[in-house]
């Protein structure tokens, strides 16, 4: 995205430093992830040592920082904002309450 986008230098800057901040989380997921999944480290798995970690809050500094740079790149190429909201909870709030009424159903 950044290195094929033909961005300006400000834009290209930004995107870059959000990208980097994104590391933070990224990269330890994405060293367990491979340590797991690509290379079947059965000792890891066995022993039940944690293979990476991150600070707290690190994760939603993550997903703050995914949503600025996804509405820089959206505001860039299509020239209007993008208003990405976060309709997930009221969704999952949804889904519980028909889920747990179906299944009361049951009984």
């Amino acid at each position: 995205m950044i290195e094929y986008g033909g961005w300006e230098a400000v834009t290209r800057d930004e995107l870059v430093k959000l990208k980097d901040e994104m590391e933070i989380l990224s990269k330890p997921t994405r060293i367990a992830r491979n340590k797991i999944l690509s290379h079947n480290d059965l000792a890891s798995i066995l022993d039940g040592v944690p293979l990476e970690g991150f600070n707290a809050d690190d994760d939603i500094k993550y997903f703050d920082d995914l949503l600025r740079f996804a509405n820089i790149v959206y505001e860039k190429t299509k020239g209007e904002i993008c208003l990405f909201d976060d309709n997930v909870k009221r969704d999952i709030e949804i889904f519980i309450h028909h889920f747990e009424t179906m299944v009361s159903c049951l009984d």
